[in-house]
């Protein structure tokens, strides 16, 4: 027969002398979104260098599978539930739940364009997160599928919220507010951490999107296009002029089909890459080669900024 005041459950009790080291997070101040079903694996995790490596990689690949690192941050505000309890008639108190991580930021170097980017990741359910702190020290939890590995933290919301204004005592504000879904994986043993040897948000980072912007166009035969930053709507051209002289840098199609450009040239007149095609009619769409594509012919790419472009249309007309 049973013993009614054994609920019959083993607990594994820890041990509680204090370890010679331990992981005491500093300063939050930098984070990374990373696909929610990504997991790094323990020879990811090895050493510094191998995450970078690892992340590095994952920064430039298609919007799917990228890591999407940002920061820094700054006025922290730790908005975090307290464990819930009830409270019973009798005066009991029961466990509920652990109260969930609730923390507030501000980004560091934001404006008004870059927060509109982030925004899309608004209430994003295709995330996790990881964080560093102010000590290189970069954190997640415990990966489930891969042994000895990390993934990022689970999402609850994320909100990154609009523009506060500048009212002369204070600047334009730019914060976003996280909450993690789950706060065992913080604790209890979860916490996964890696010390690293330089500084995140100097190796790893984030692409930043471009516009093609239409040059000249003779509508026989050519175009001419500028690569020019979104937001800072700073012309790429005086950086990487010689690089974007390239087919491979460029992808053109006519409804859906592959383009090769006849010939390519600068137009430094015009800070512009001139593009001729082979007696073209109609519409063609011109775009940049892929981020990780760019990456390969040094335009762009860790441990700099990867660039992404848009698209611009250009009807072609035979005399």
């Amino acid at each position: 027969m049973g013993n009614f005041n054994d609920p019959g459950v083993a607990a594994a009790l820890g041990n509680t002398g204090a370890p010679s080291a331990d992981f005491k997070p500093k300063n939050i101040v930098w984070g990374c979104f990373l696909p929610k079903a990504l997991e790094l694996s323990a020879a990811e995790m090895a050493t510094s260098a191998t995450f970078f490596t690892k992340m590095q990689a994952l920064v430039i690949l298609p919007s799917a599978t990228r890591a999407r690192p940002f920061g820094k941050f700054d006025n922290p505000e730790d908005k975090s539930e307290a464990t819930v309890y009830e409270t019973t008639k009798y005066g009991s108190k029961l466990f509920v739940r652990d109260g969930k991580y609730i923390w507030r930021f501000s980004i560091v170097g934001c404006g008004v364009g870059w927060l509109s980017s982030l925004q899309t990741l608004n209430q994003t359910a295709s995330q996790k997160i990881i964080f560093a702190d102010s000590a290189n020290v970069v954190f997640g939890t415990k990966s489930t599928a891969v042994t000895g590995g990390m993934k990022g933290f689970s999402i609850e919301n994320v909100e990154f919220e609009k523009w506060t204004m500048n009212d002369g005592s204070k600047t334009t504000g730019y914060y976003f507010e996280i909450t993690l879904a789950n706060p065992e994986e913080l604790n209890k043993g979860n916490c996964v951490f890696l010390p690293l040897t330089s500084d995140p948000a100097e190796s790893i980072k984030g692409i930043i999107d471009v516009d093609l912007v239409l040059g000249t166009l003779t509508p026989a035969s050519k175009i001419s296009i500028k690569v020019v930053e979104r937001y800072s709507r700073v012309n790429l051209y005086s950086l990487y002029s010689a690089l974007l002289n390239d087919e491979n840098a460029w992808v053109v199609t006519k409804a859906g089909a592959a383009v090769t450009p006849a010939s390519h040239q600068l137009v430094a007149a015009e800070e512009a890459i001139e593009l001729t095609l082979t007696t073209p009619a109609g519409e063609h769409v011109f775009s940049l080669a892929s981020t990780s594509a760019l990456d390969t012919l040094g335009i762009g790419g860790p441990p700099d900024n990867g660039f992404e472009s848009g698209t611009l249309s250009a009807t072609f007309v035979q005399p």
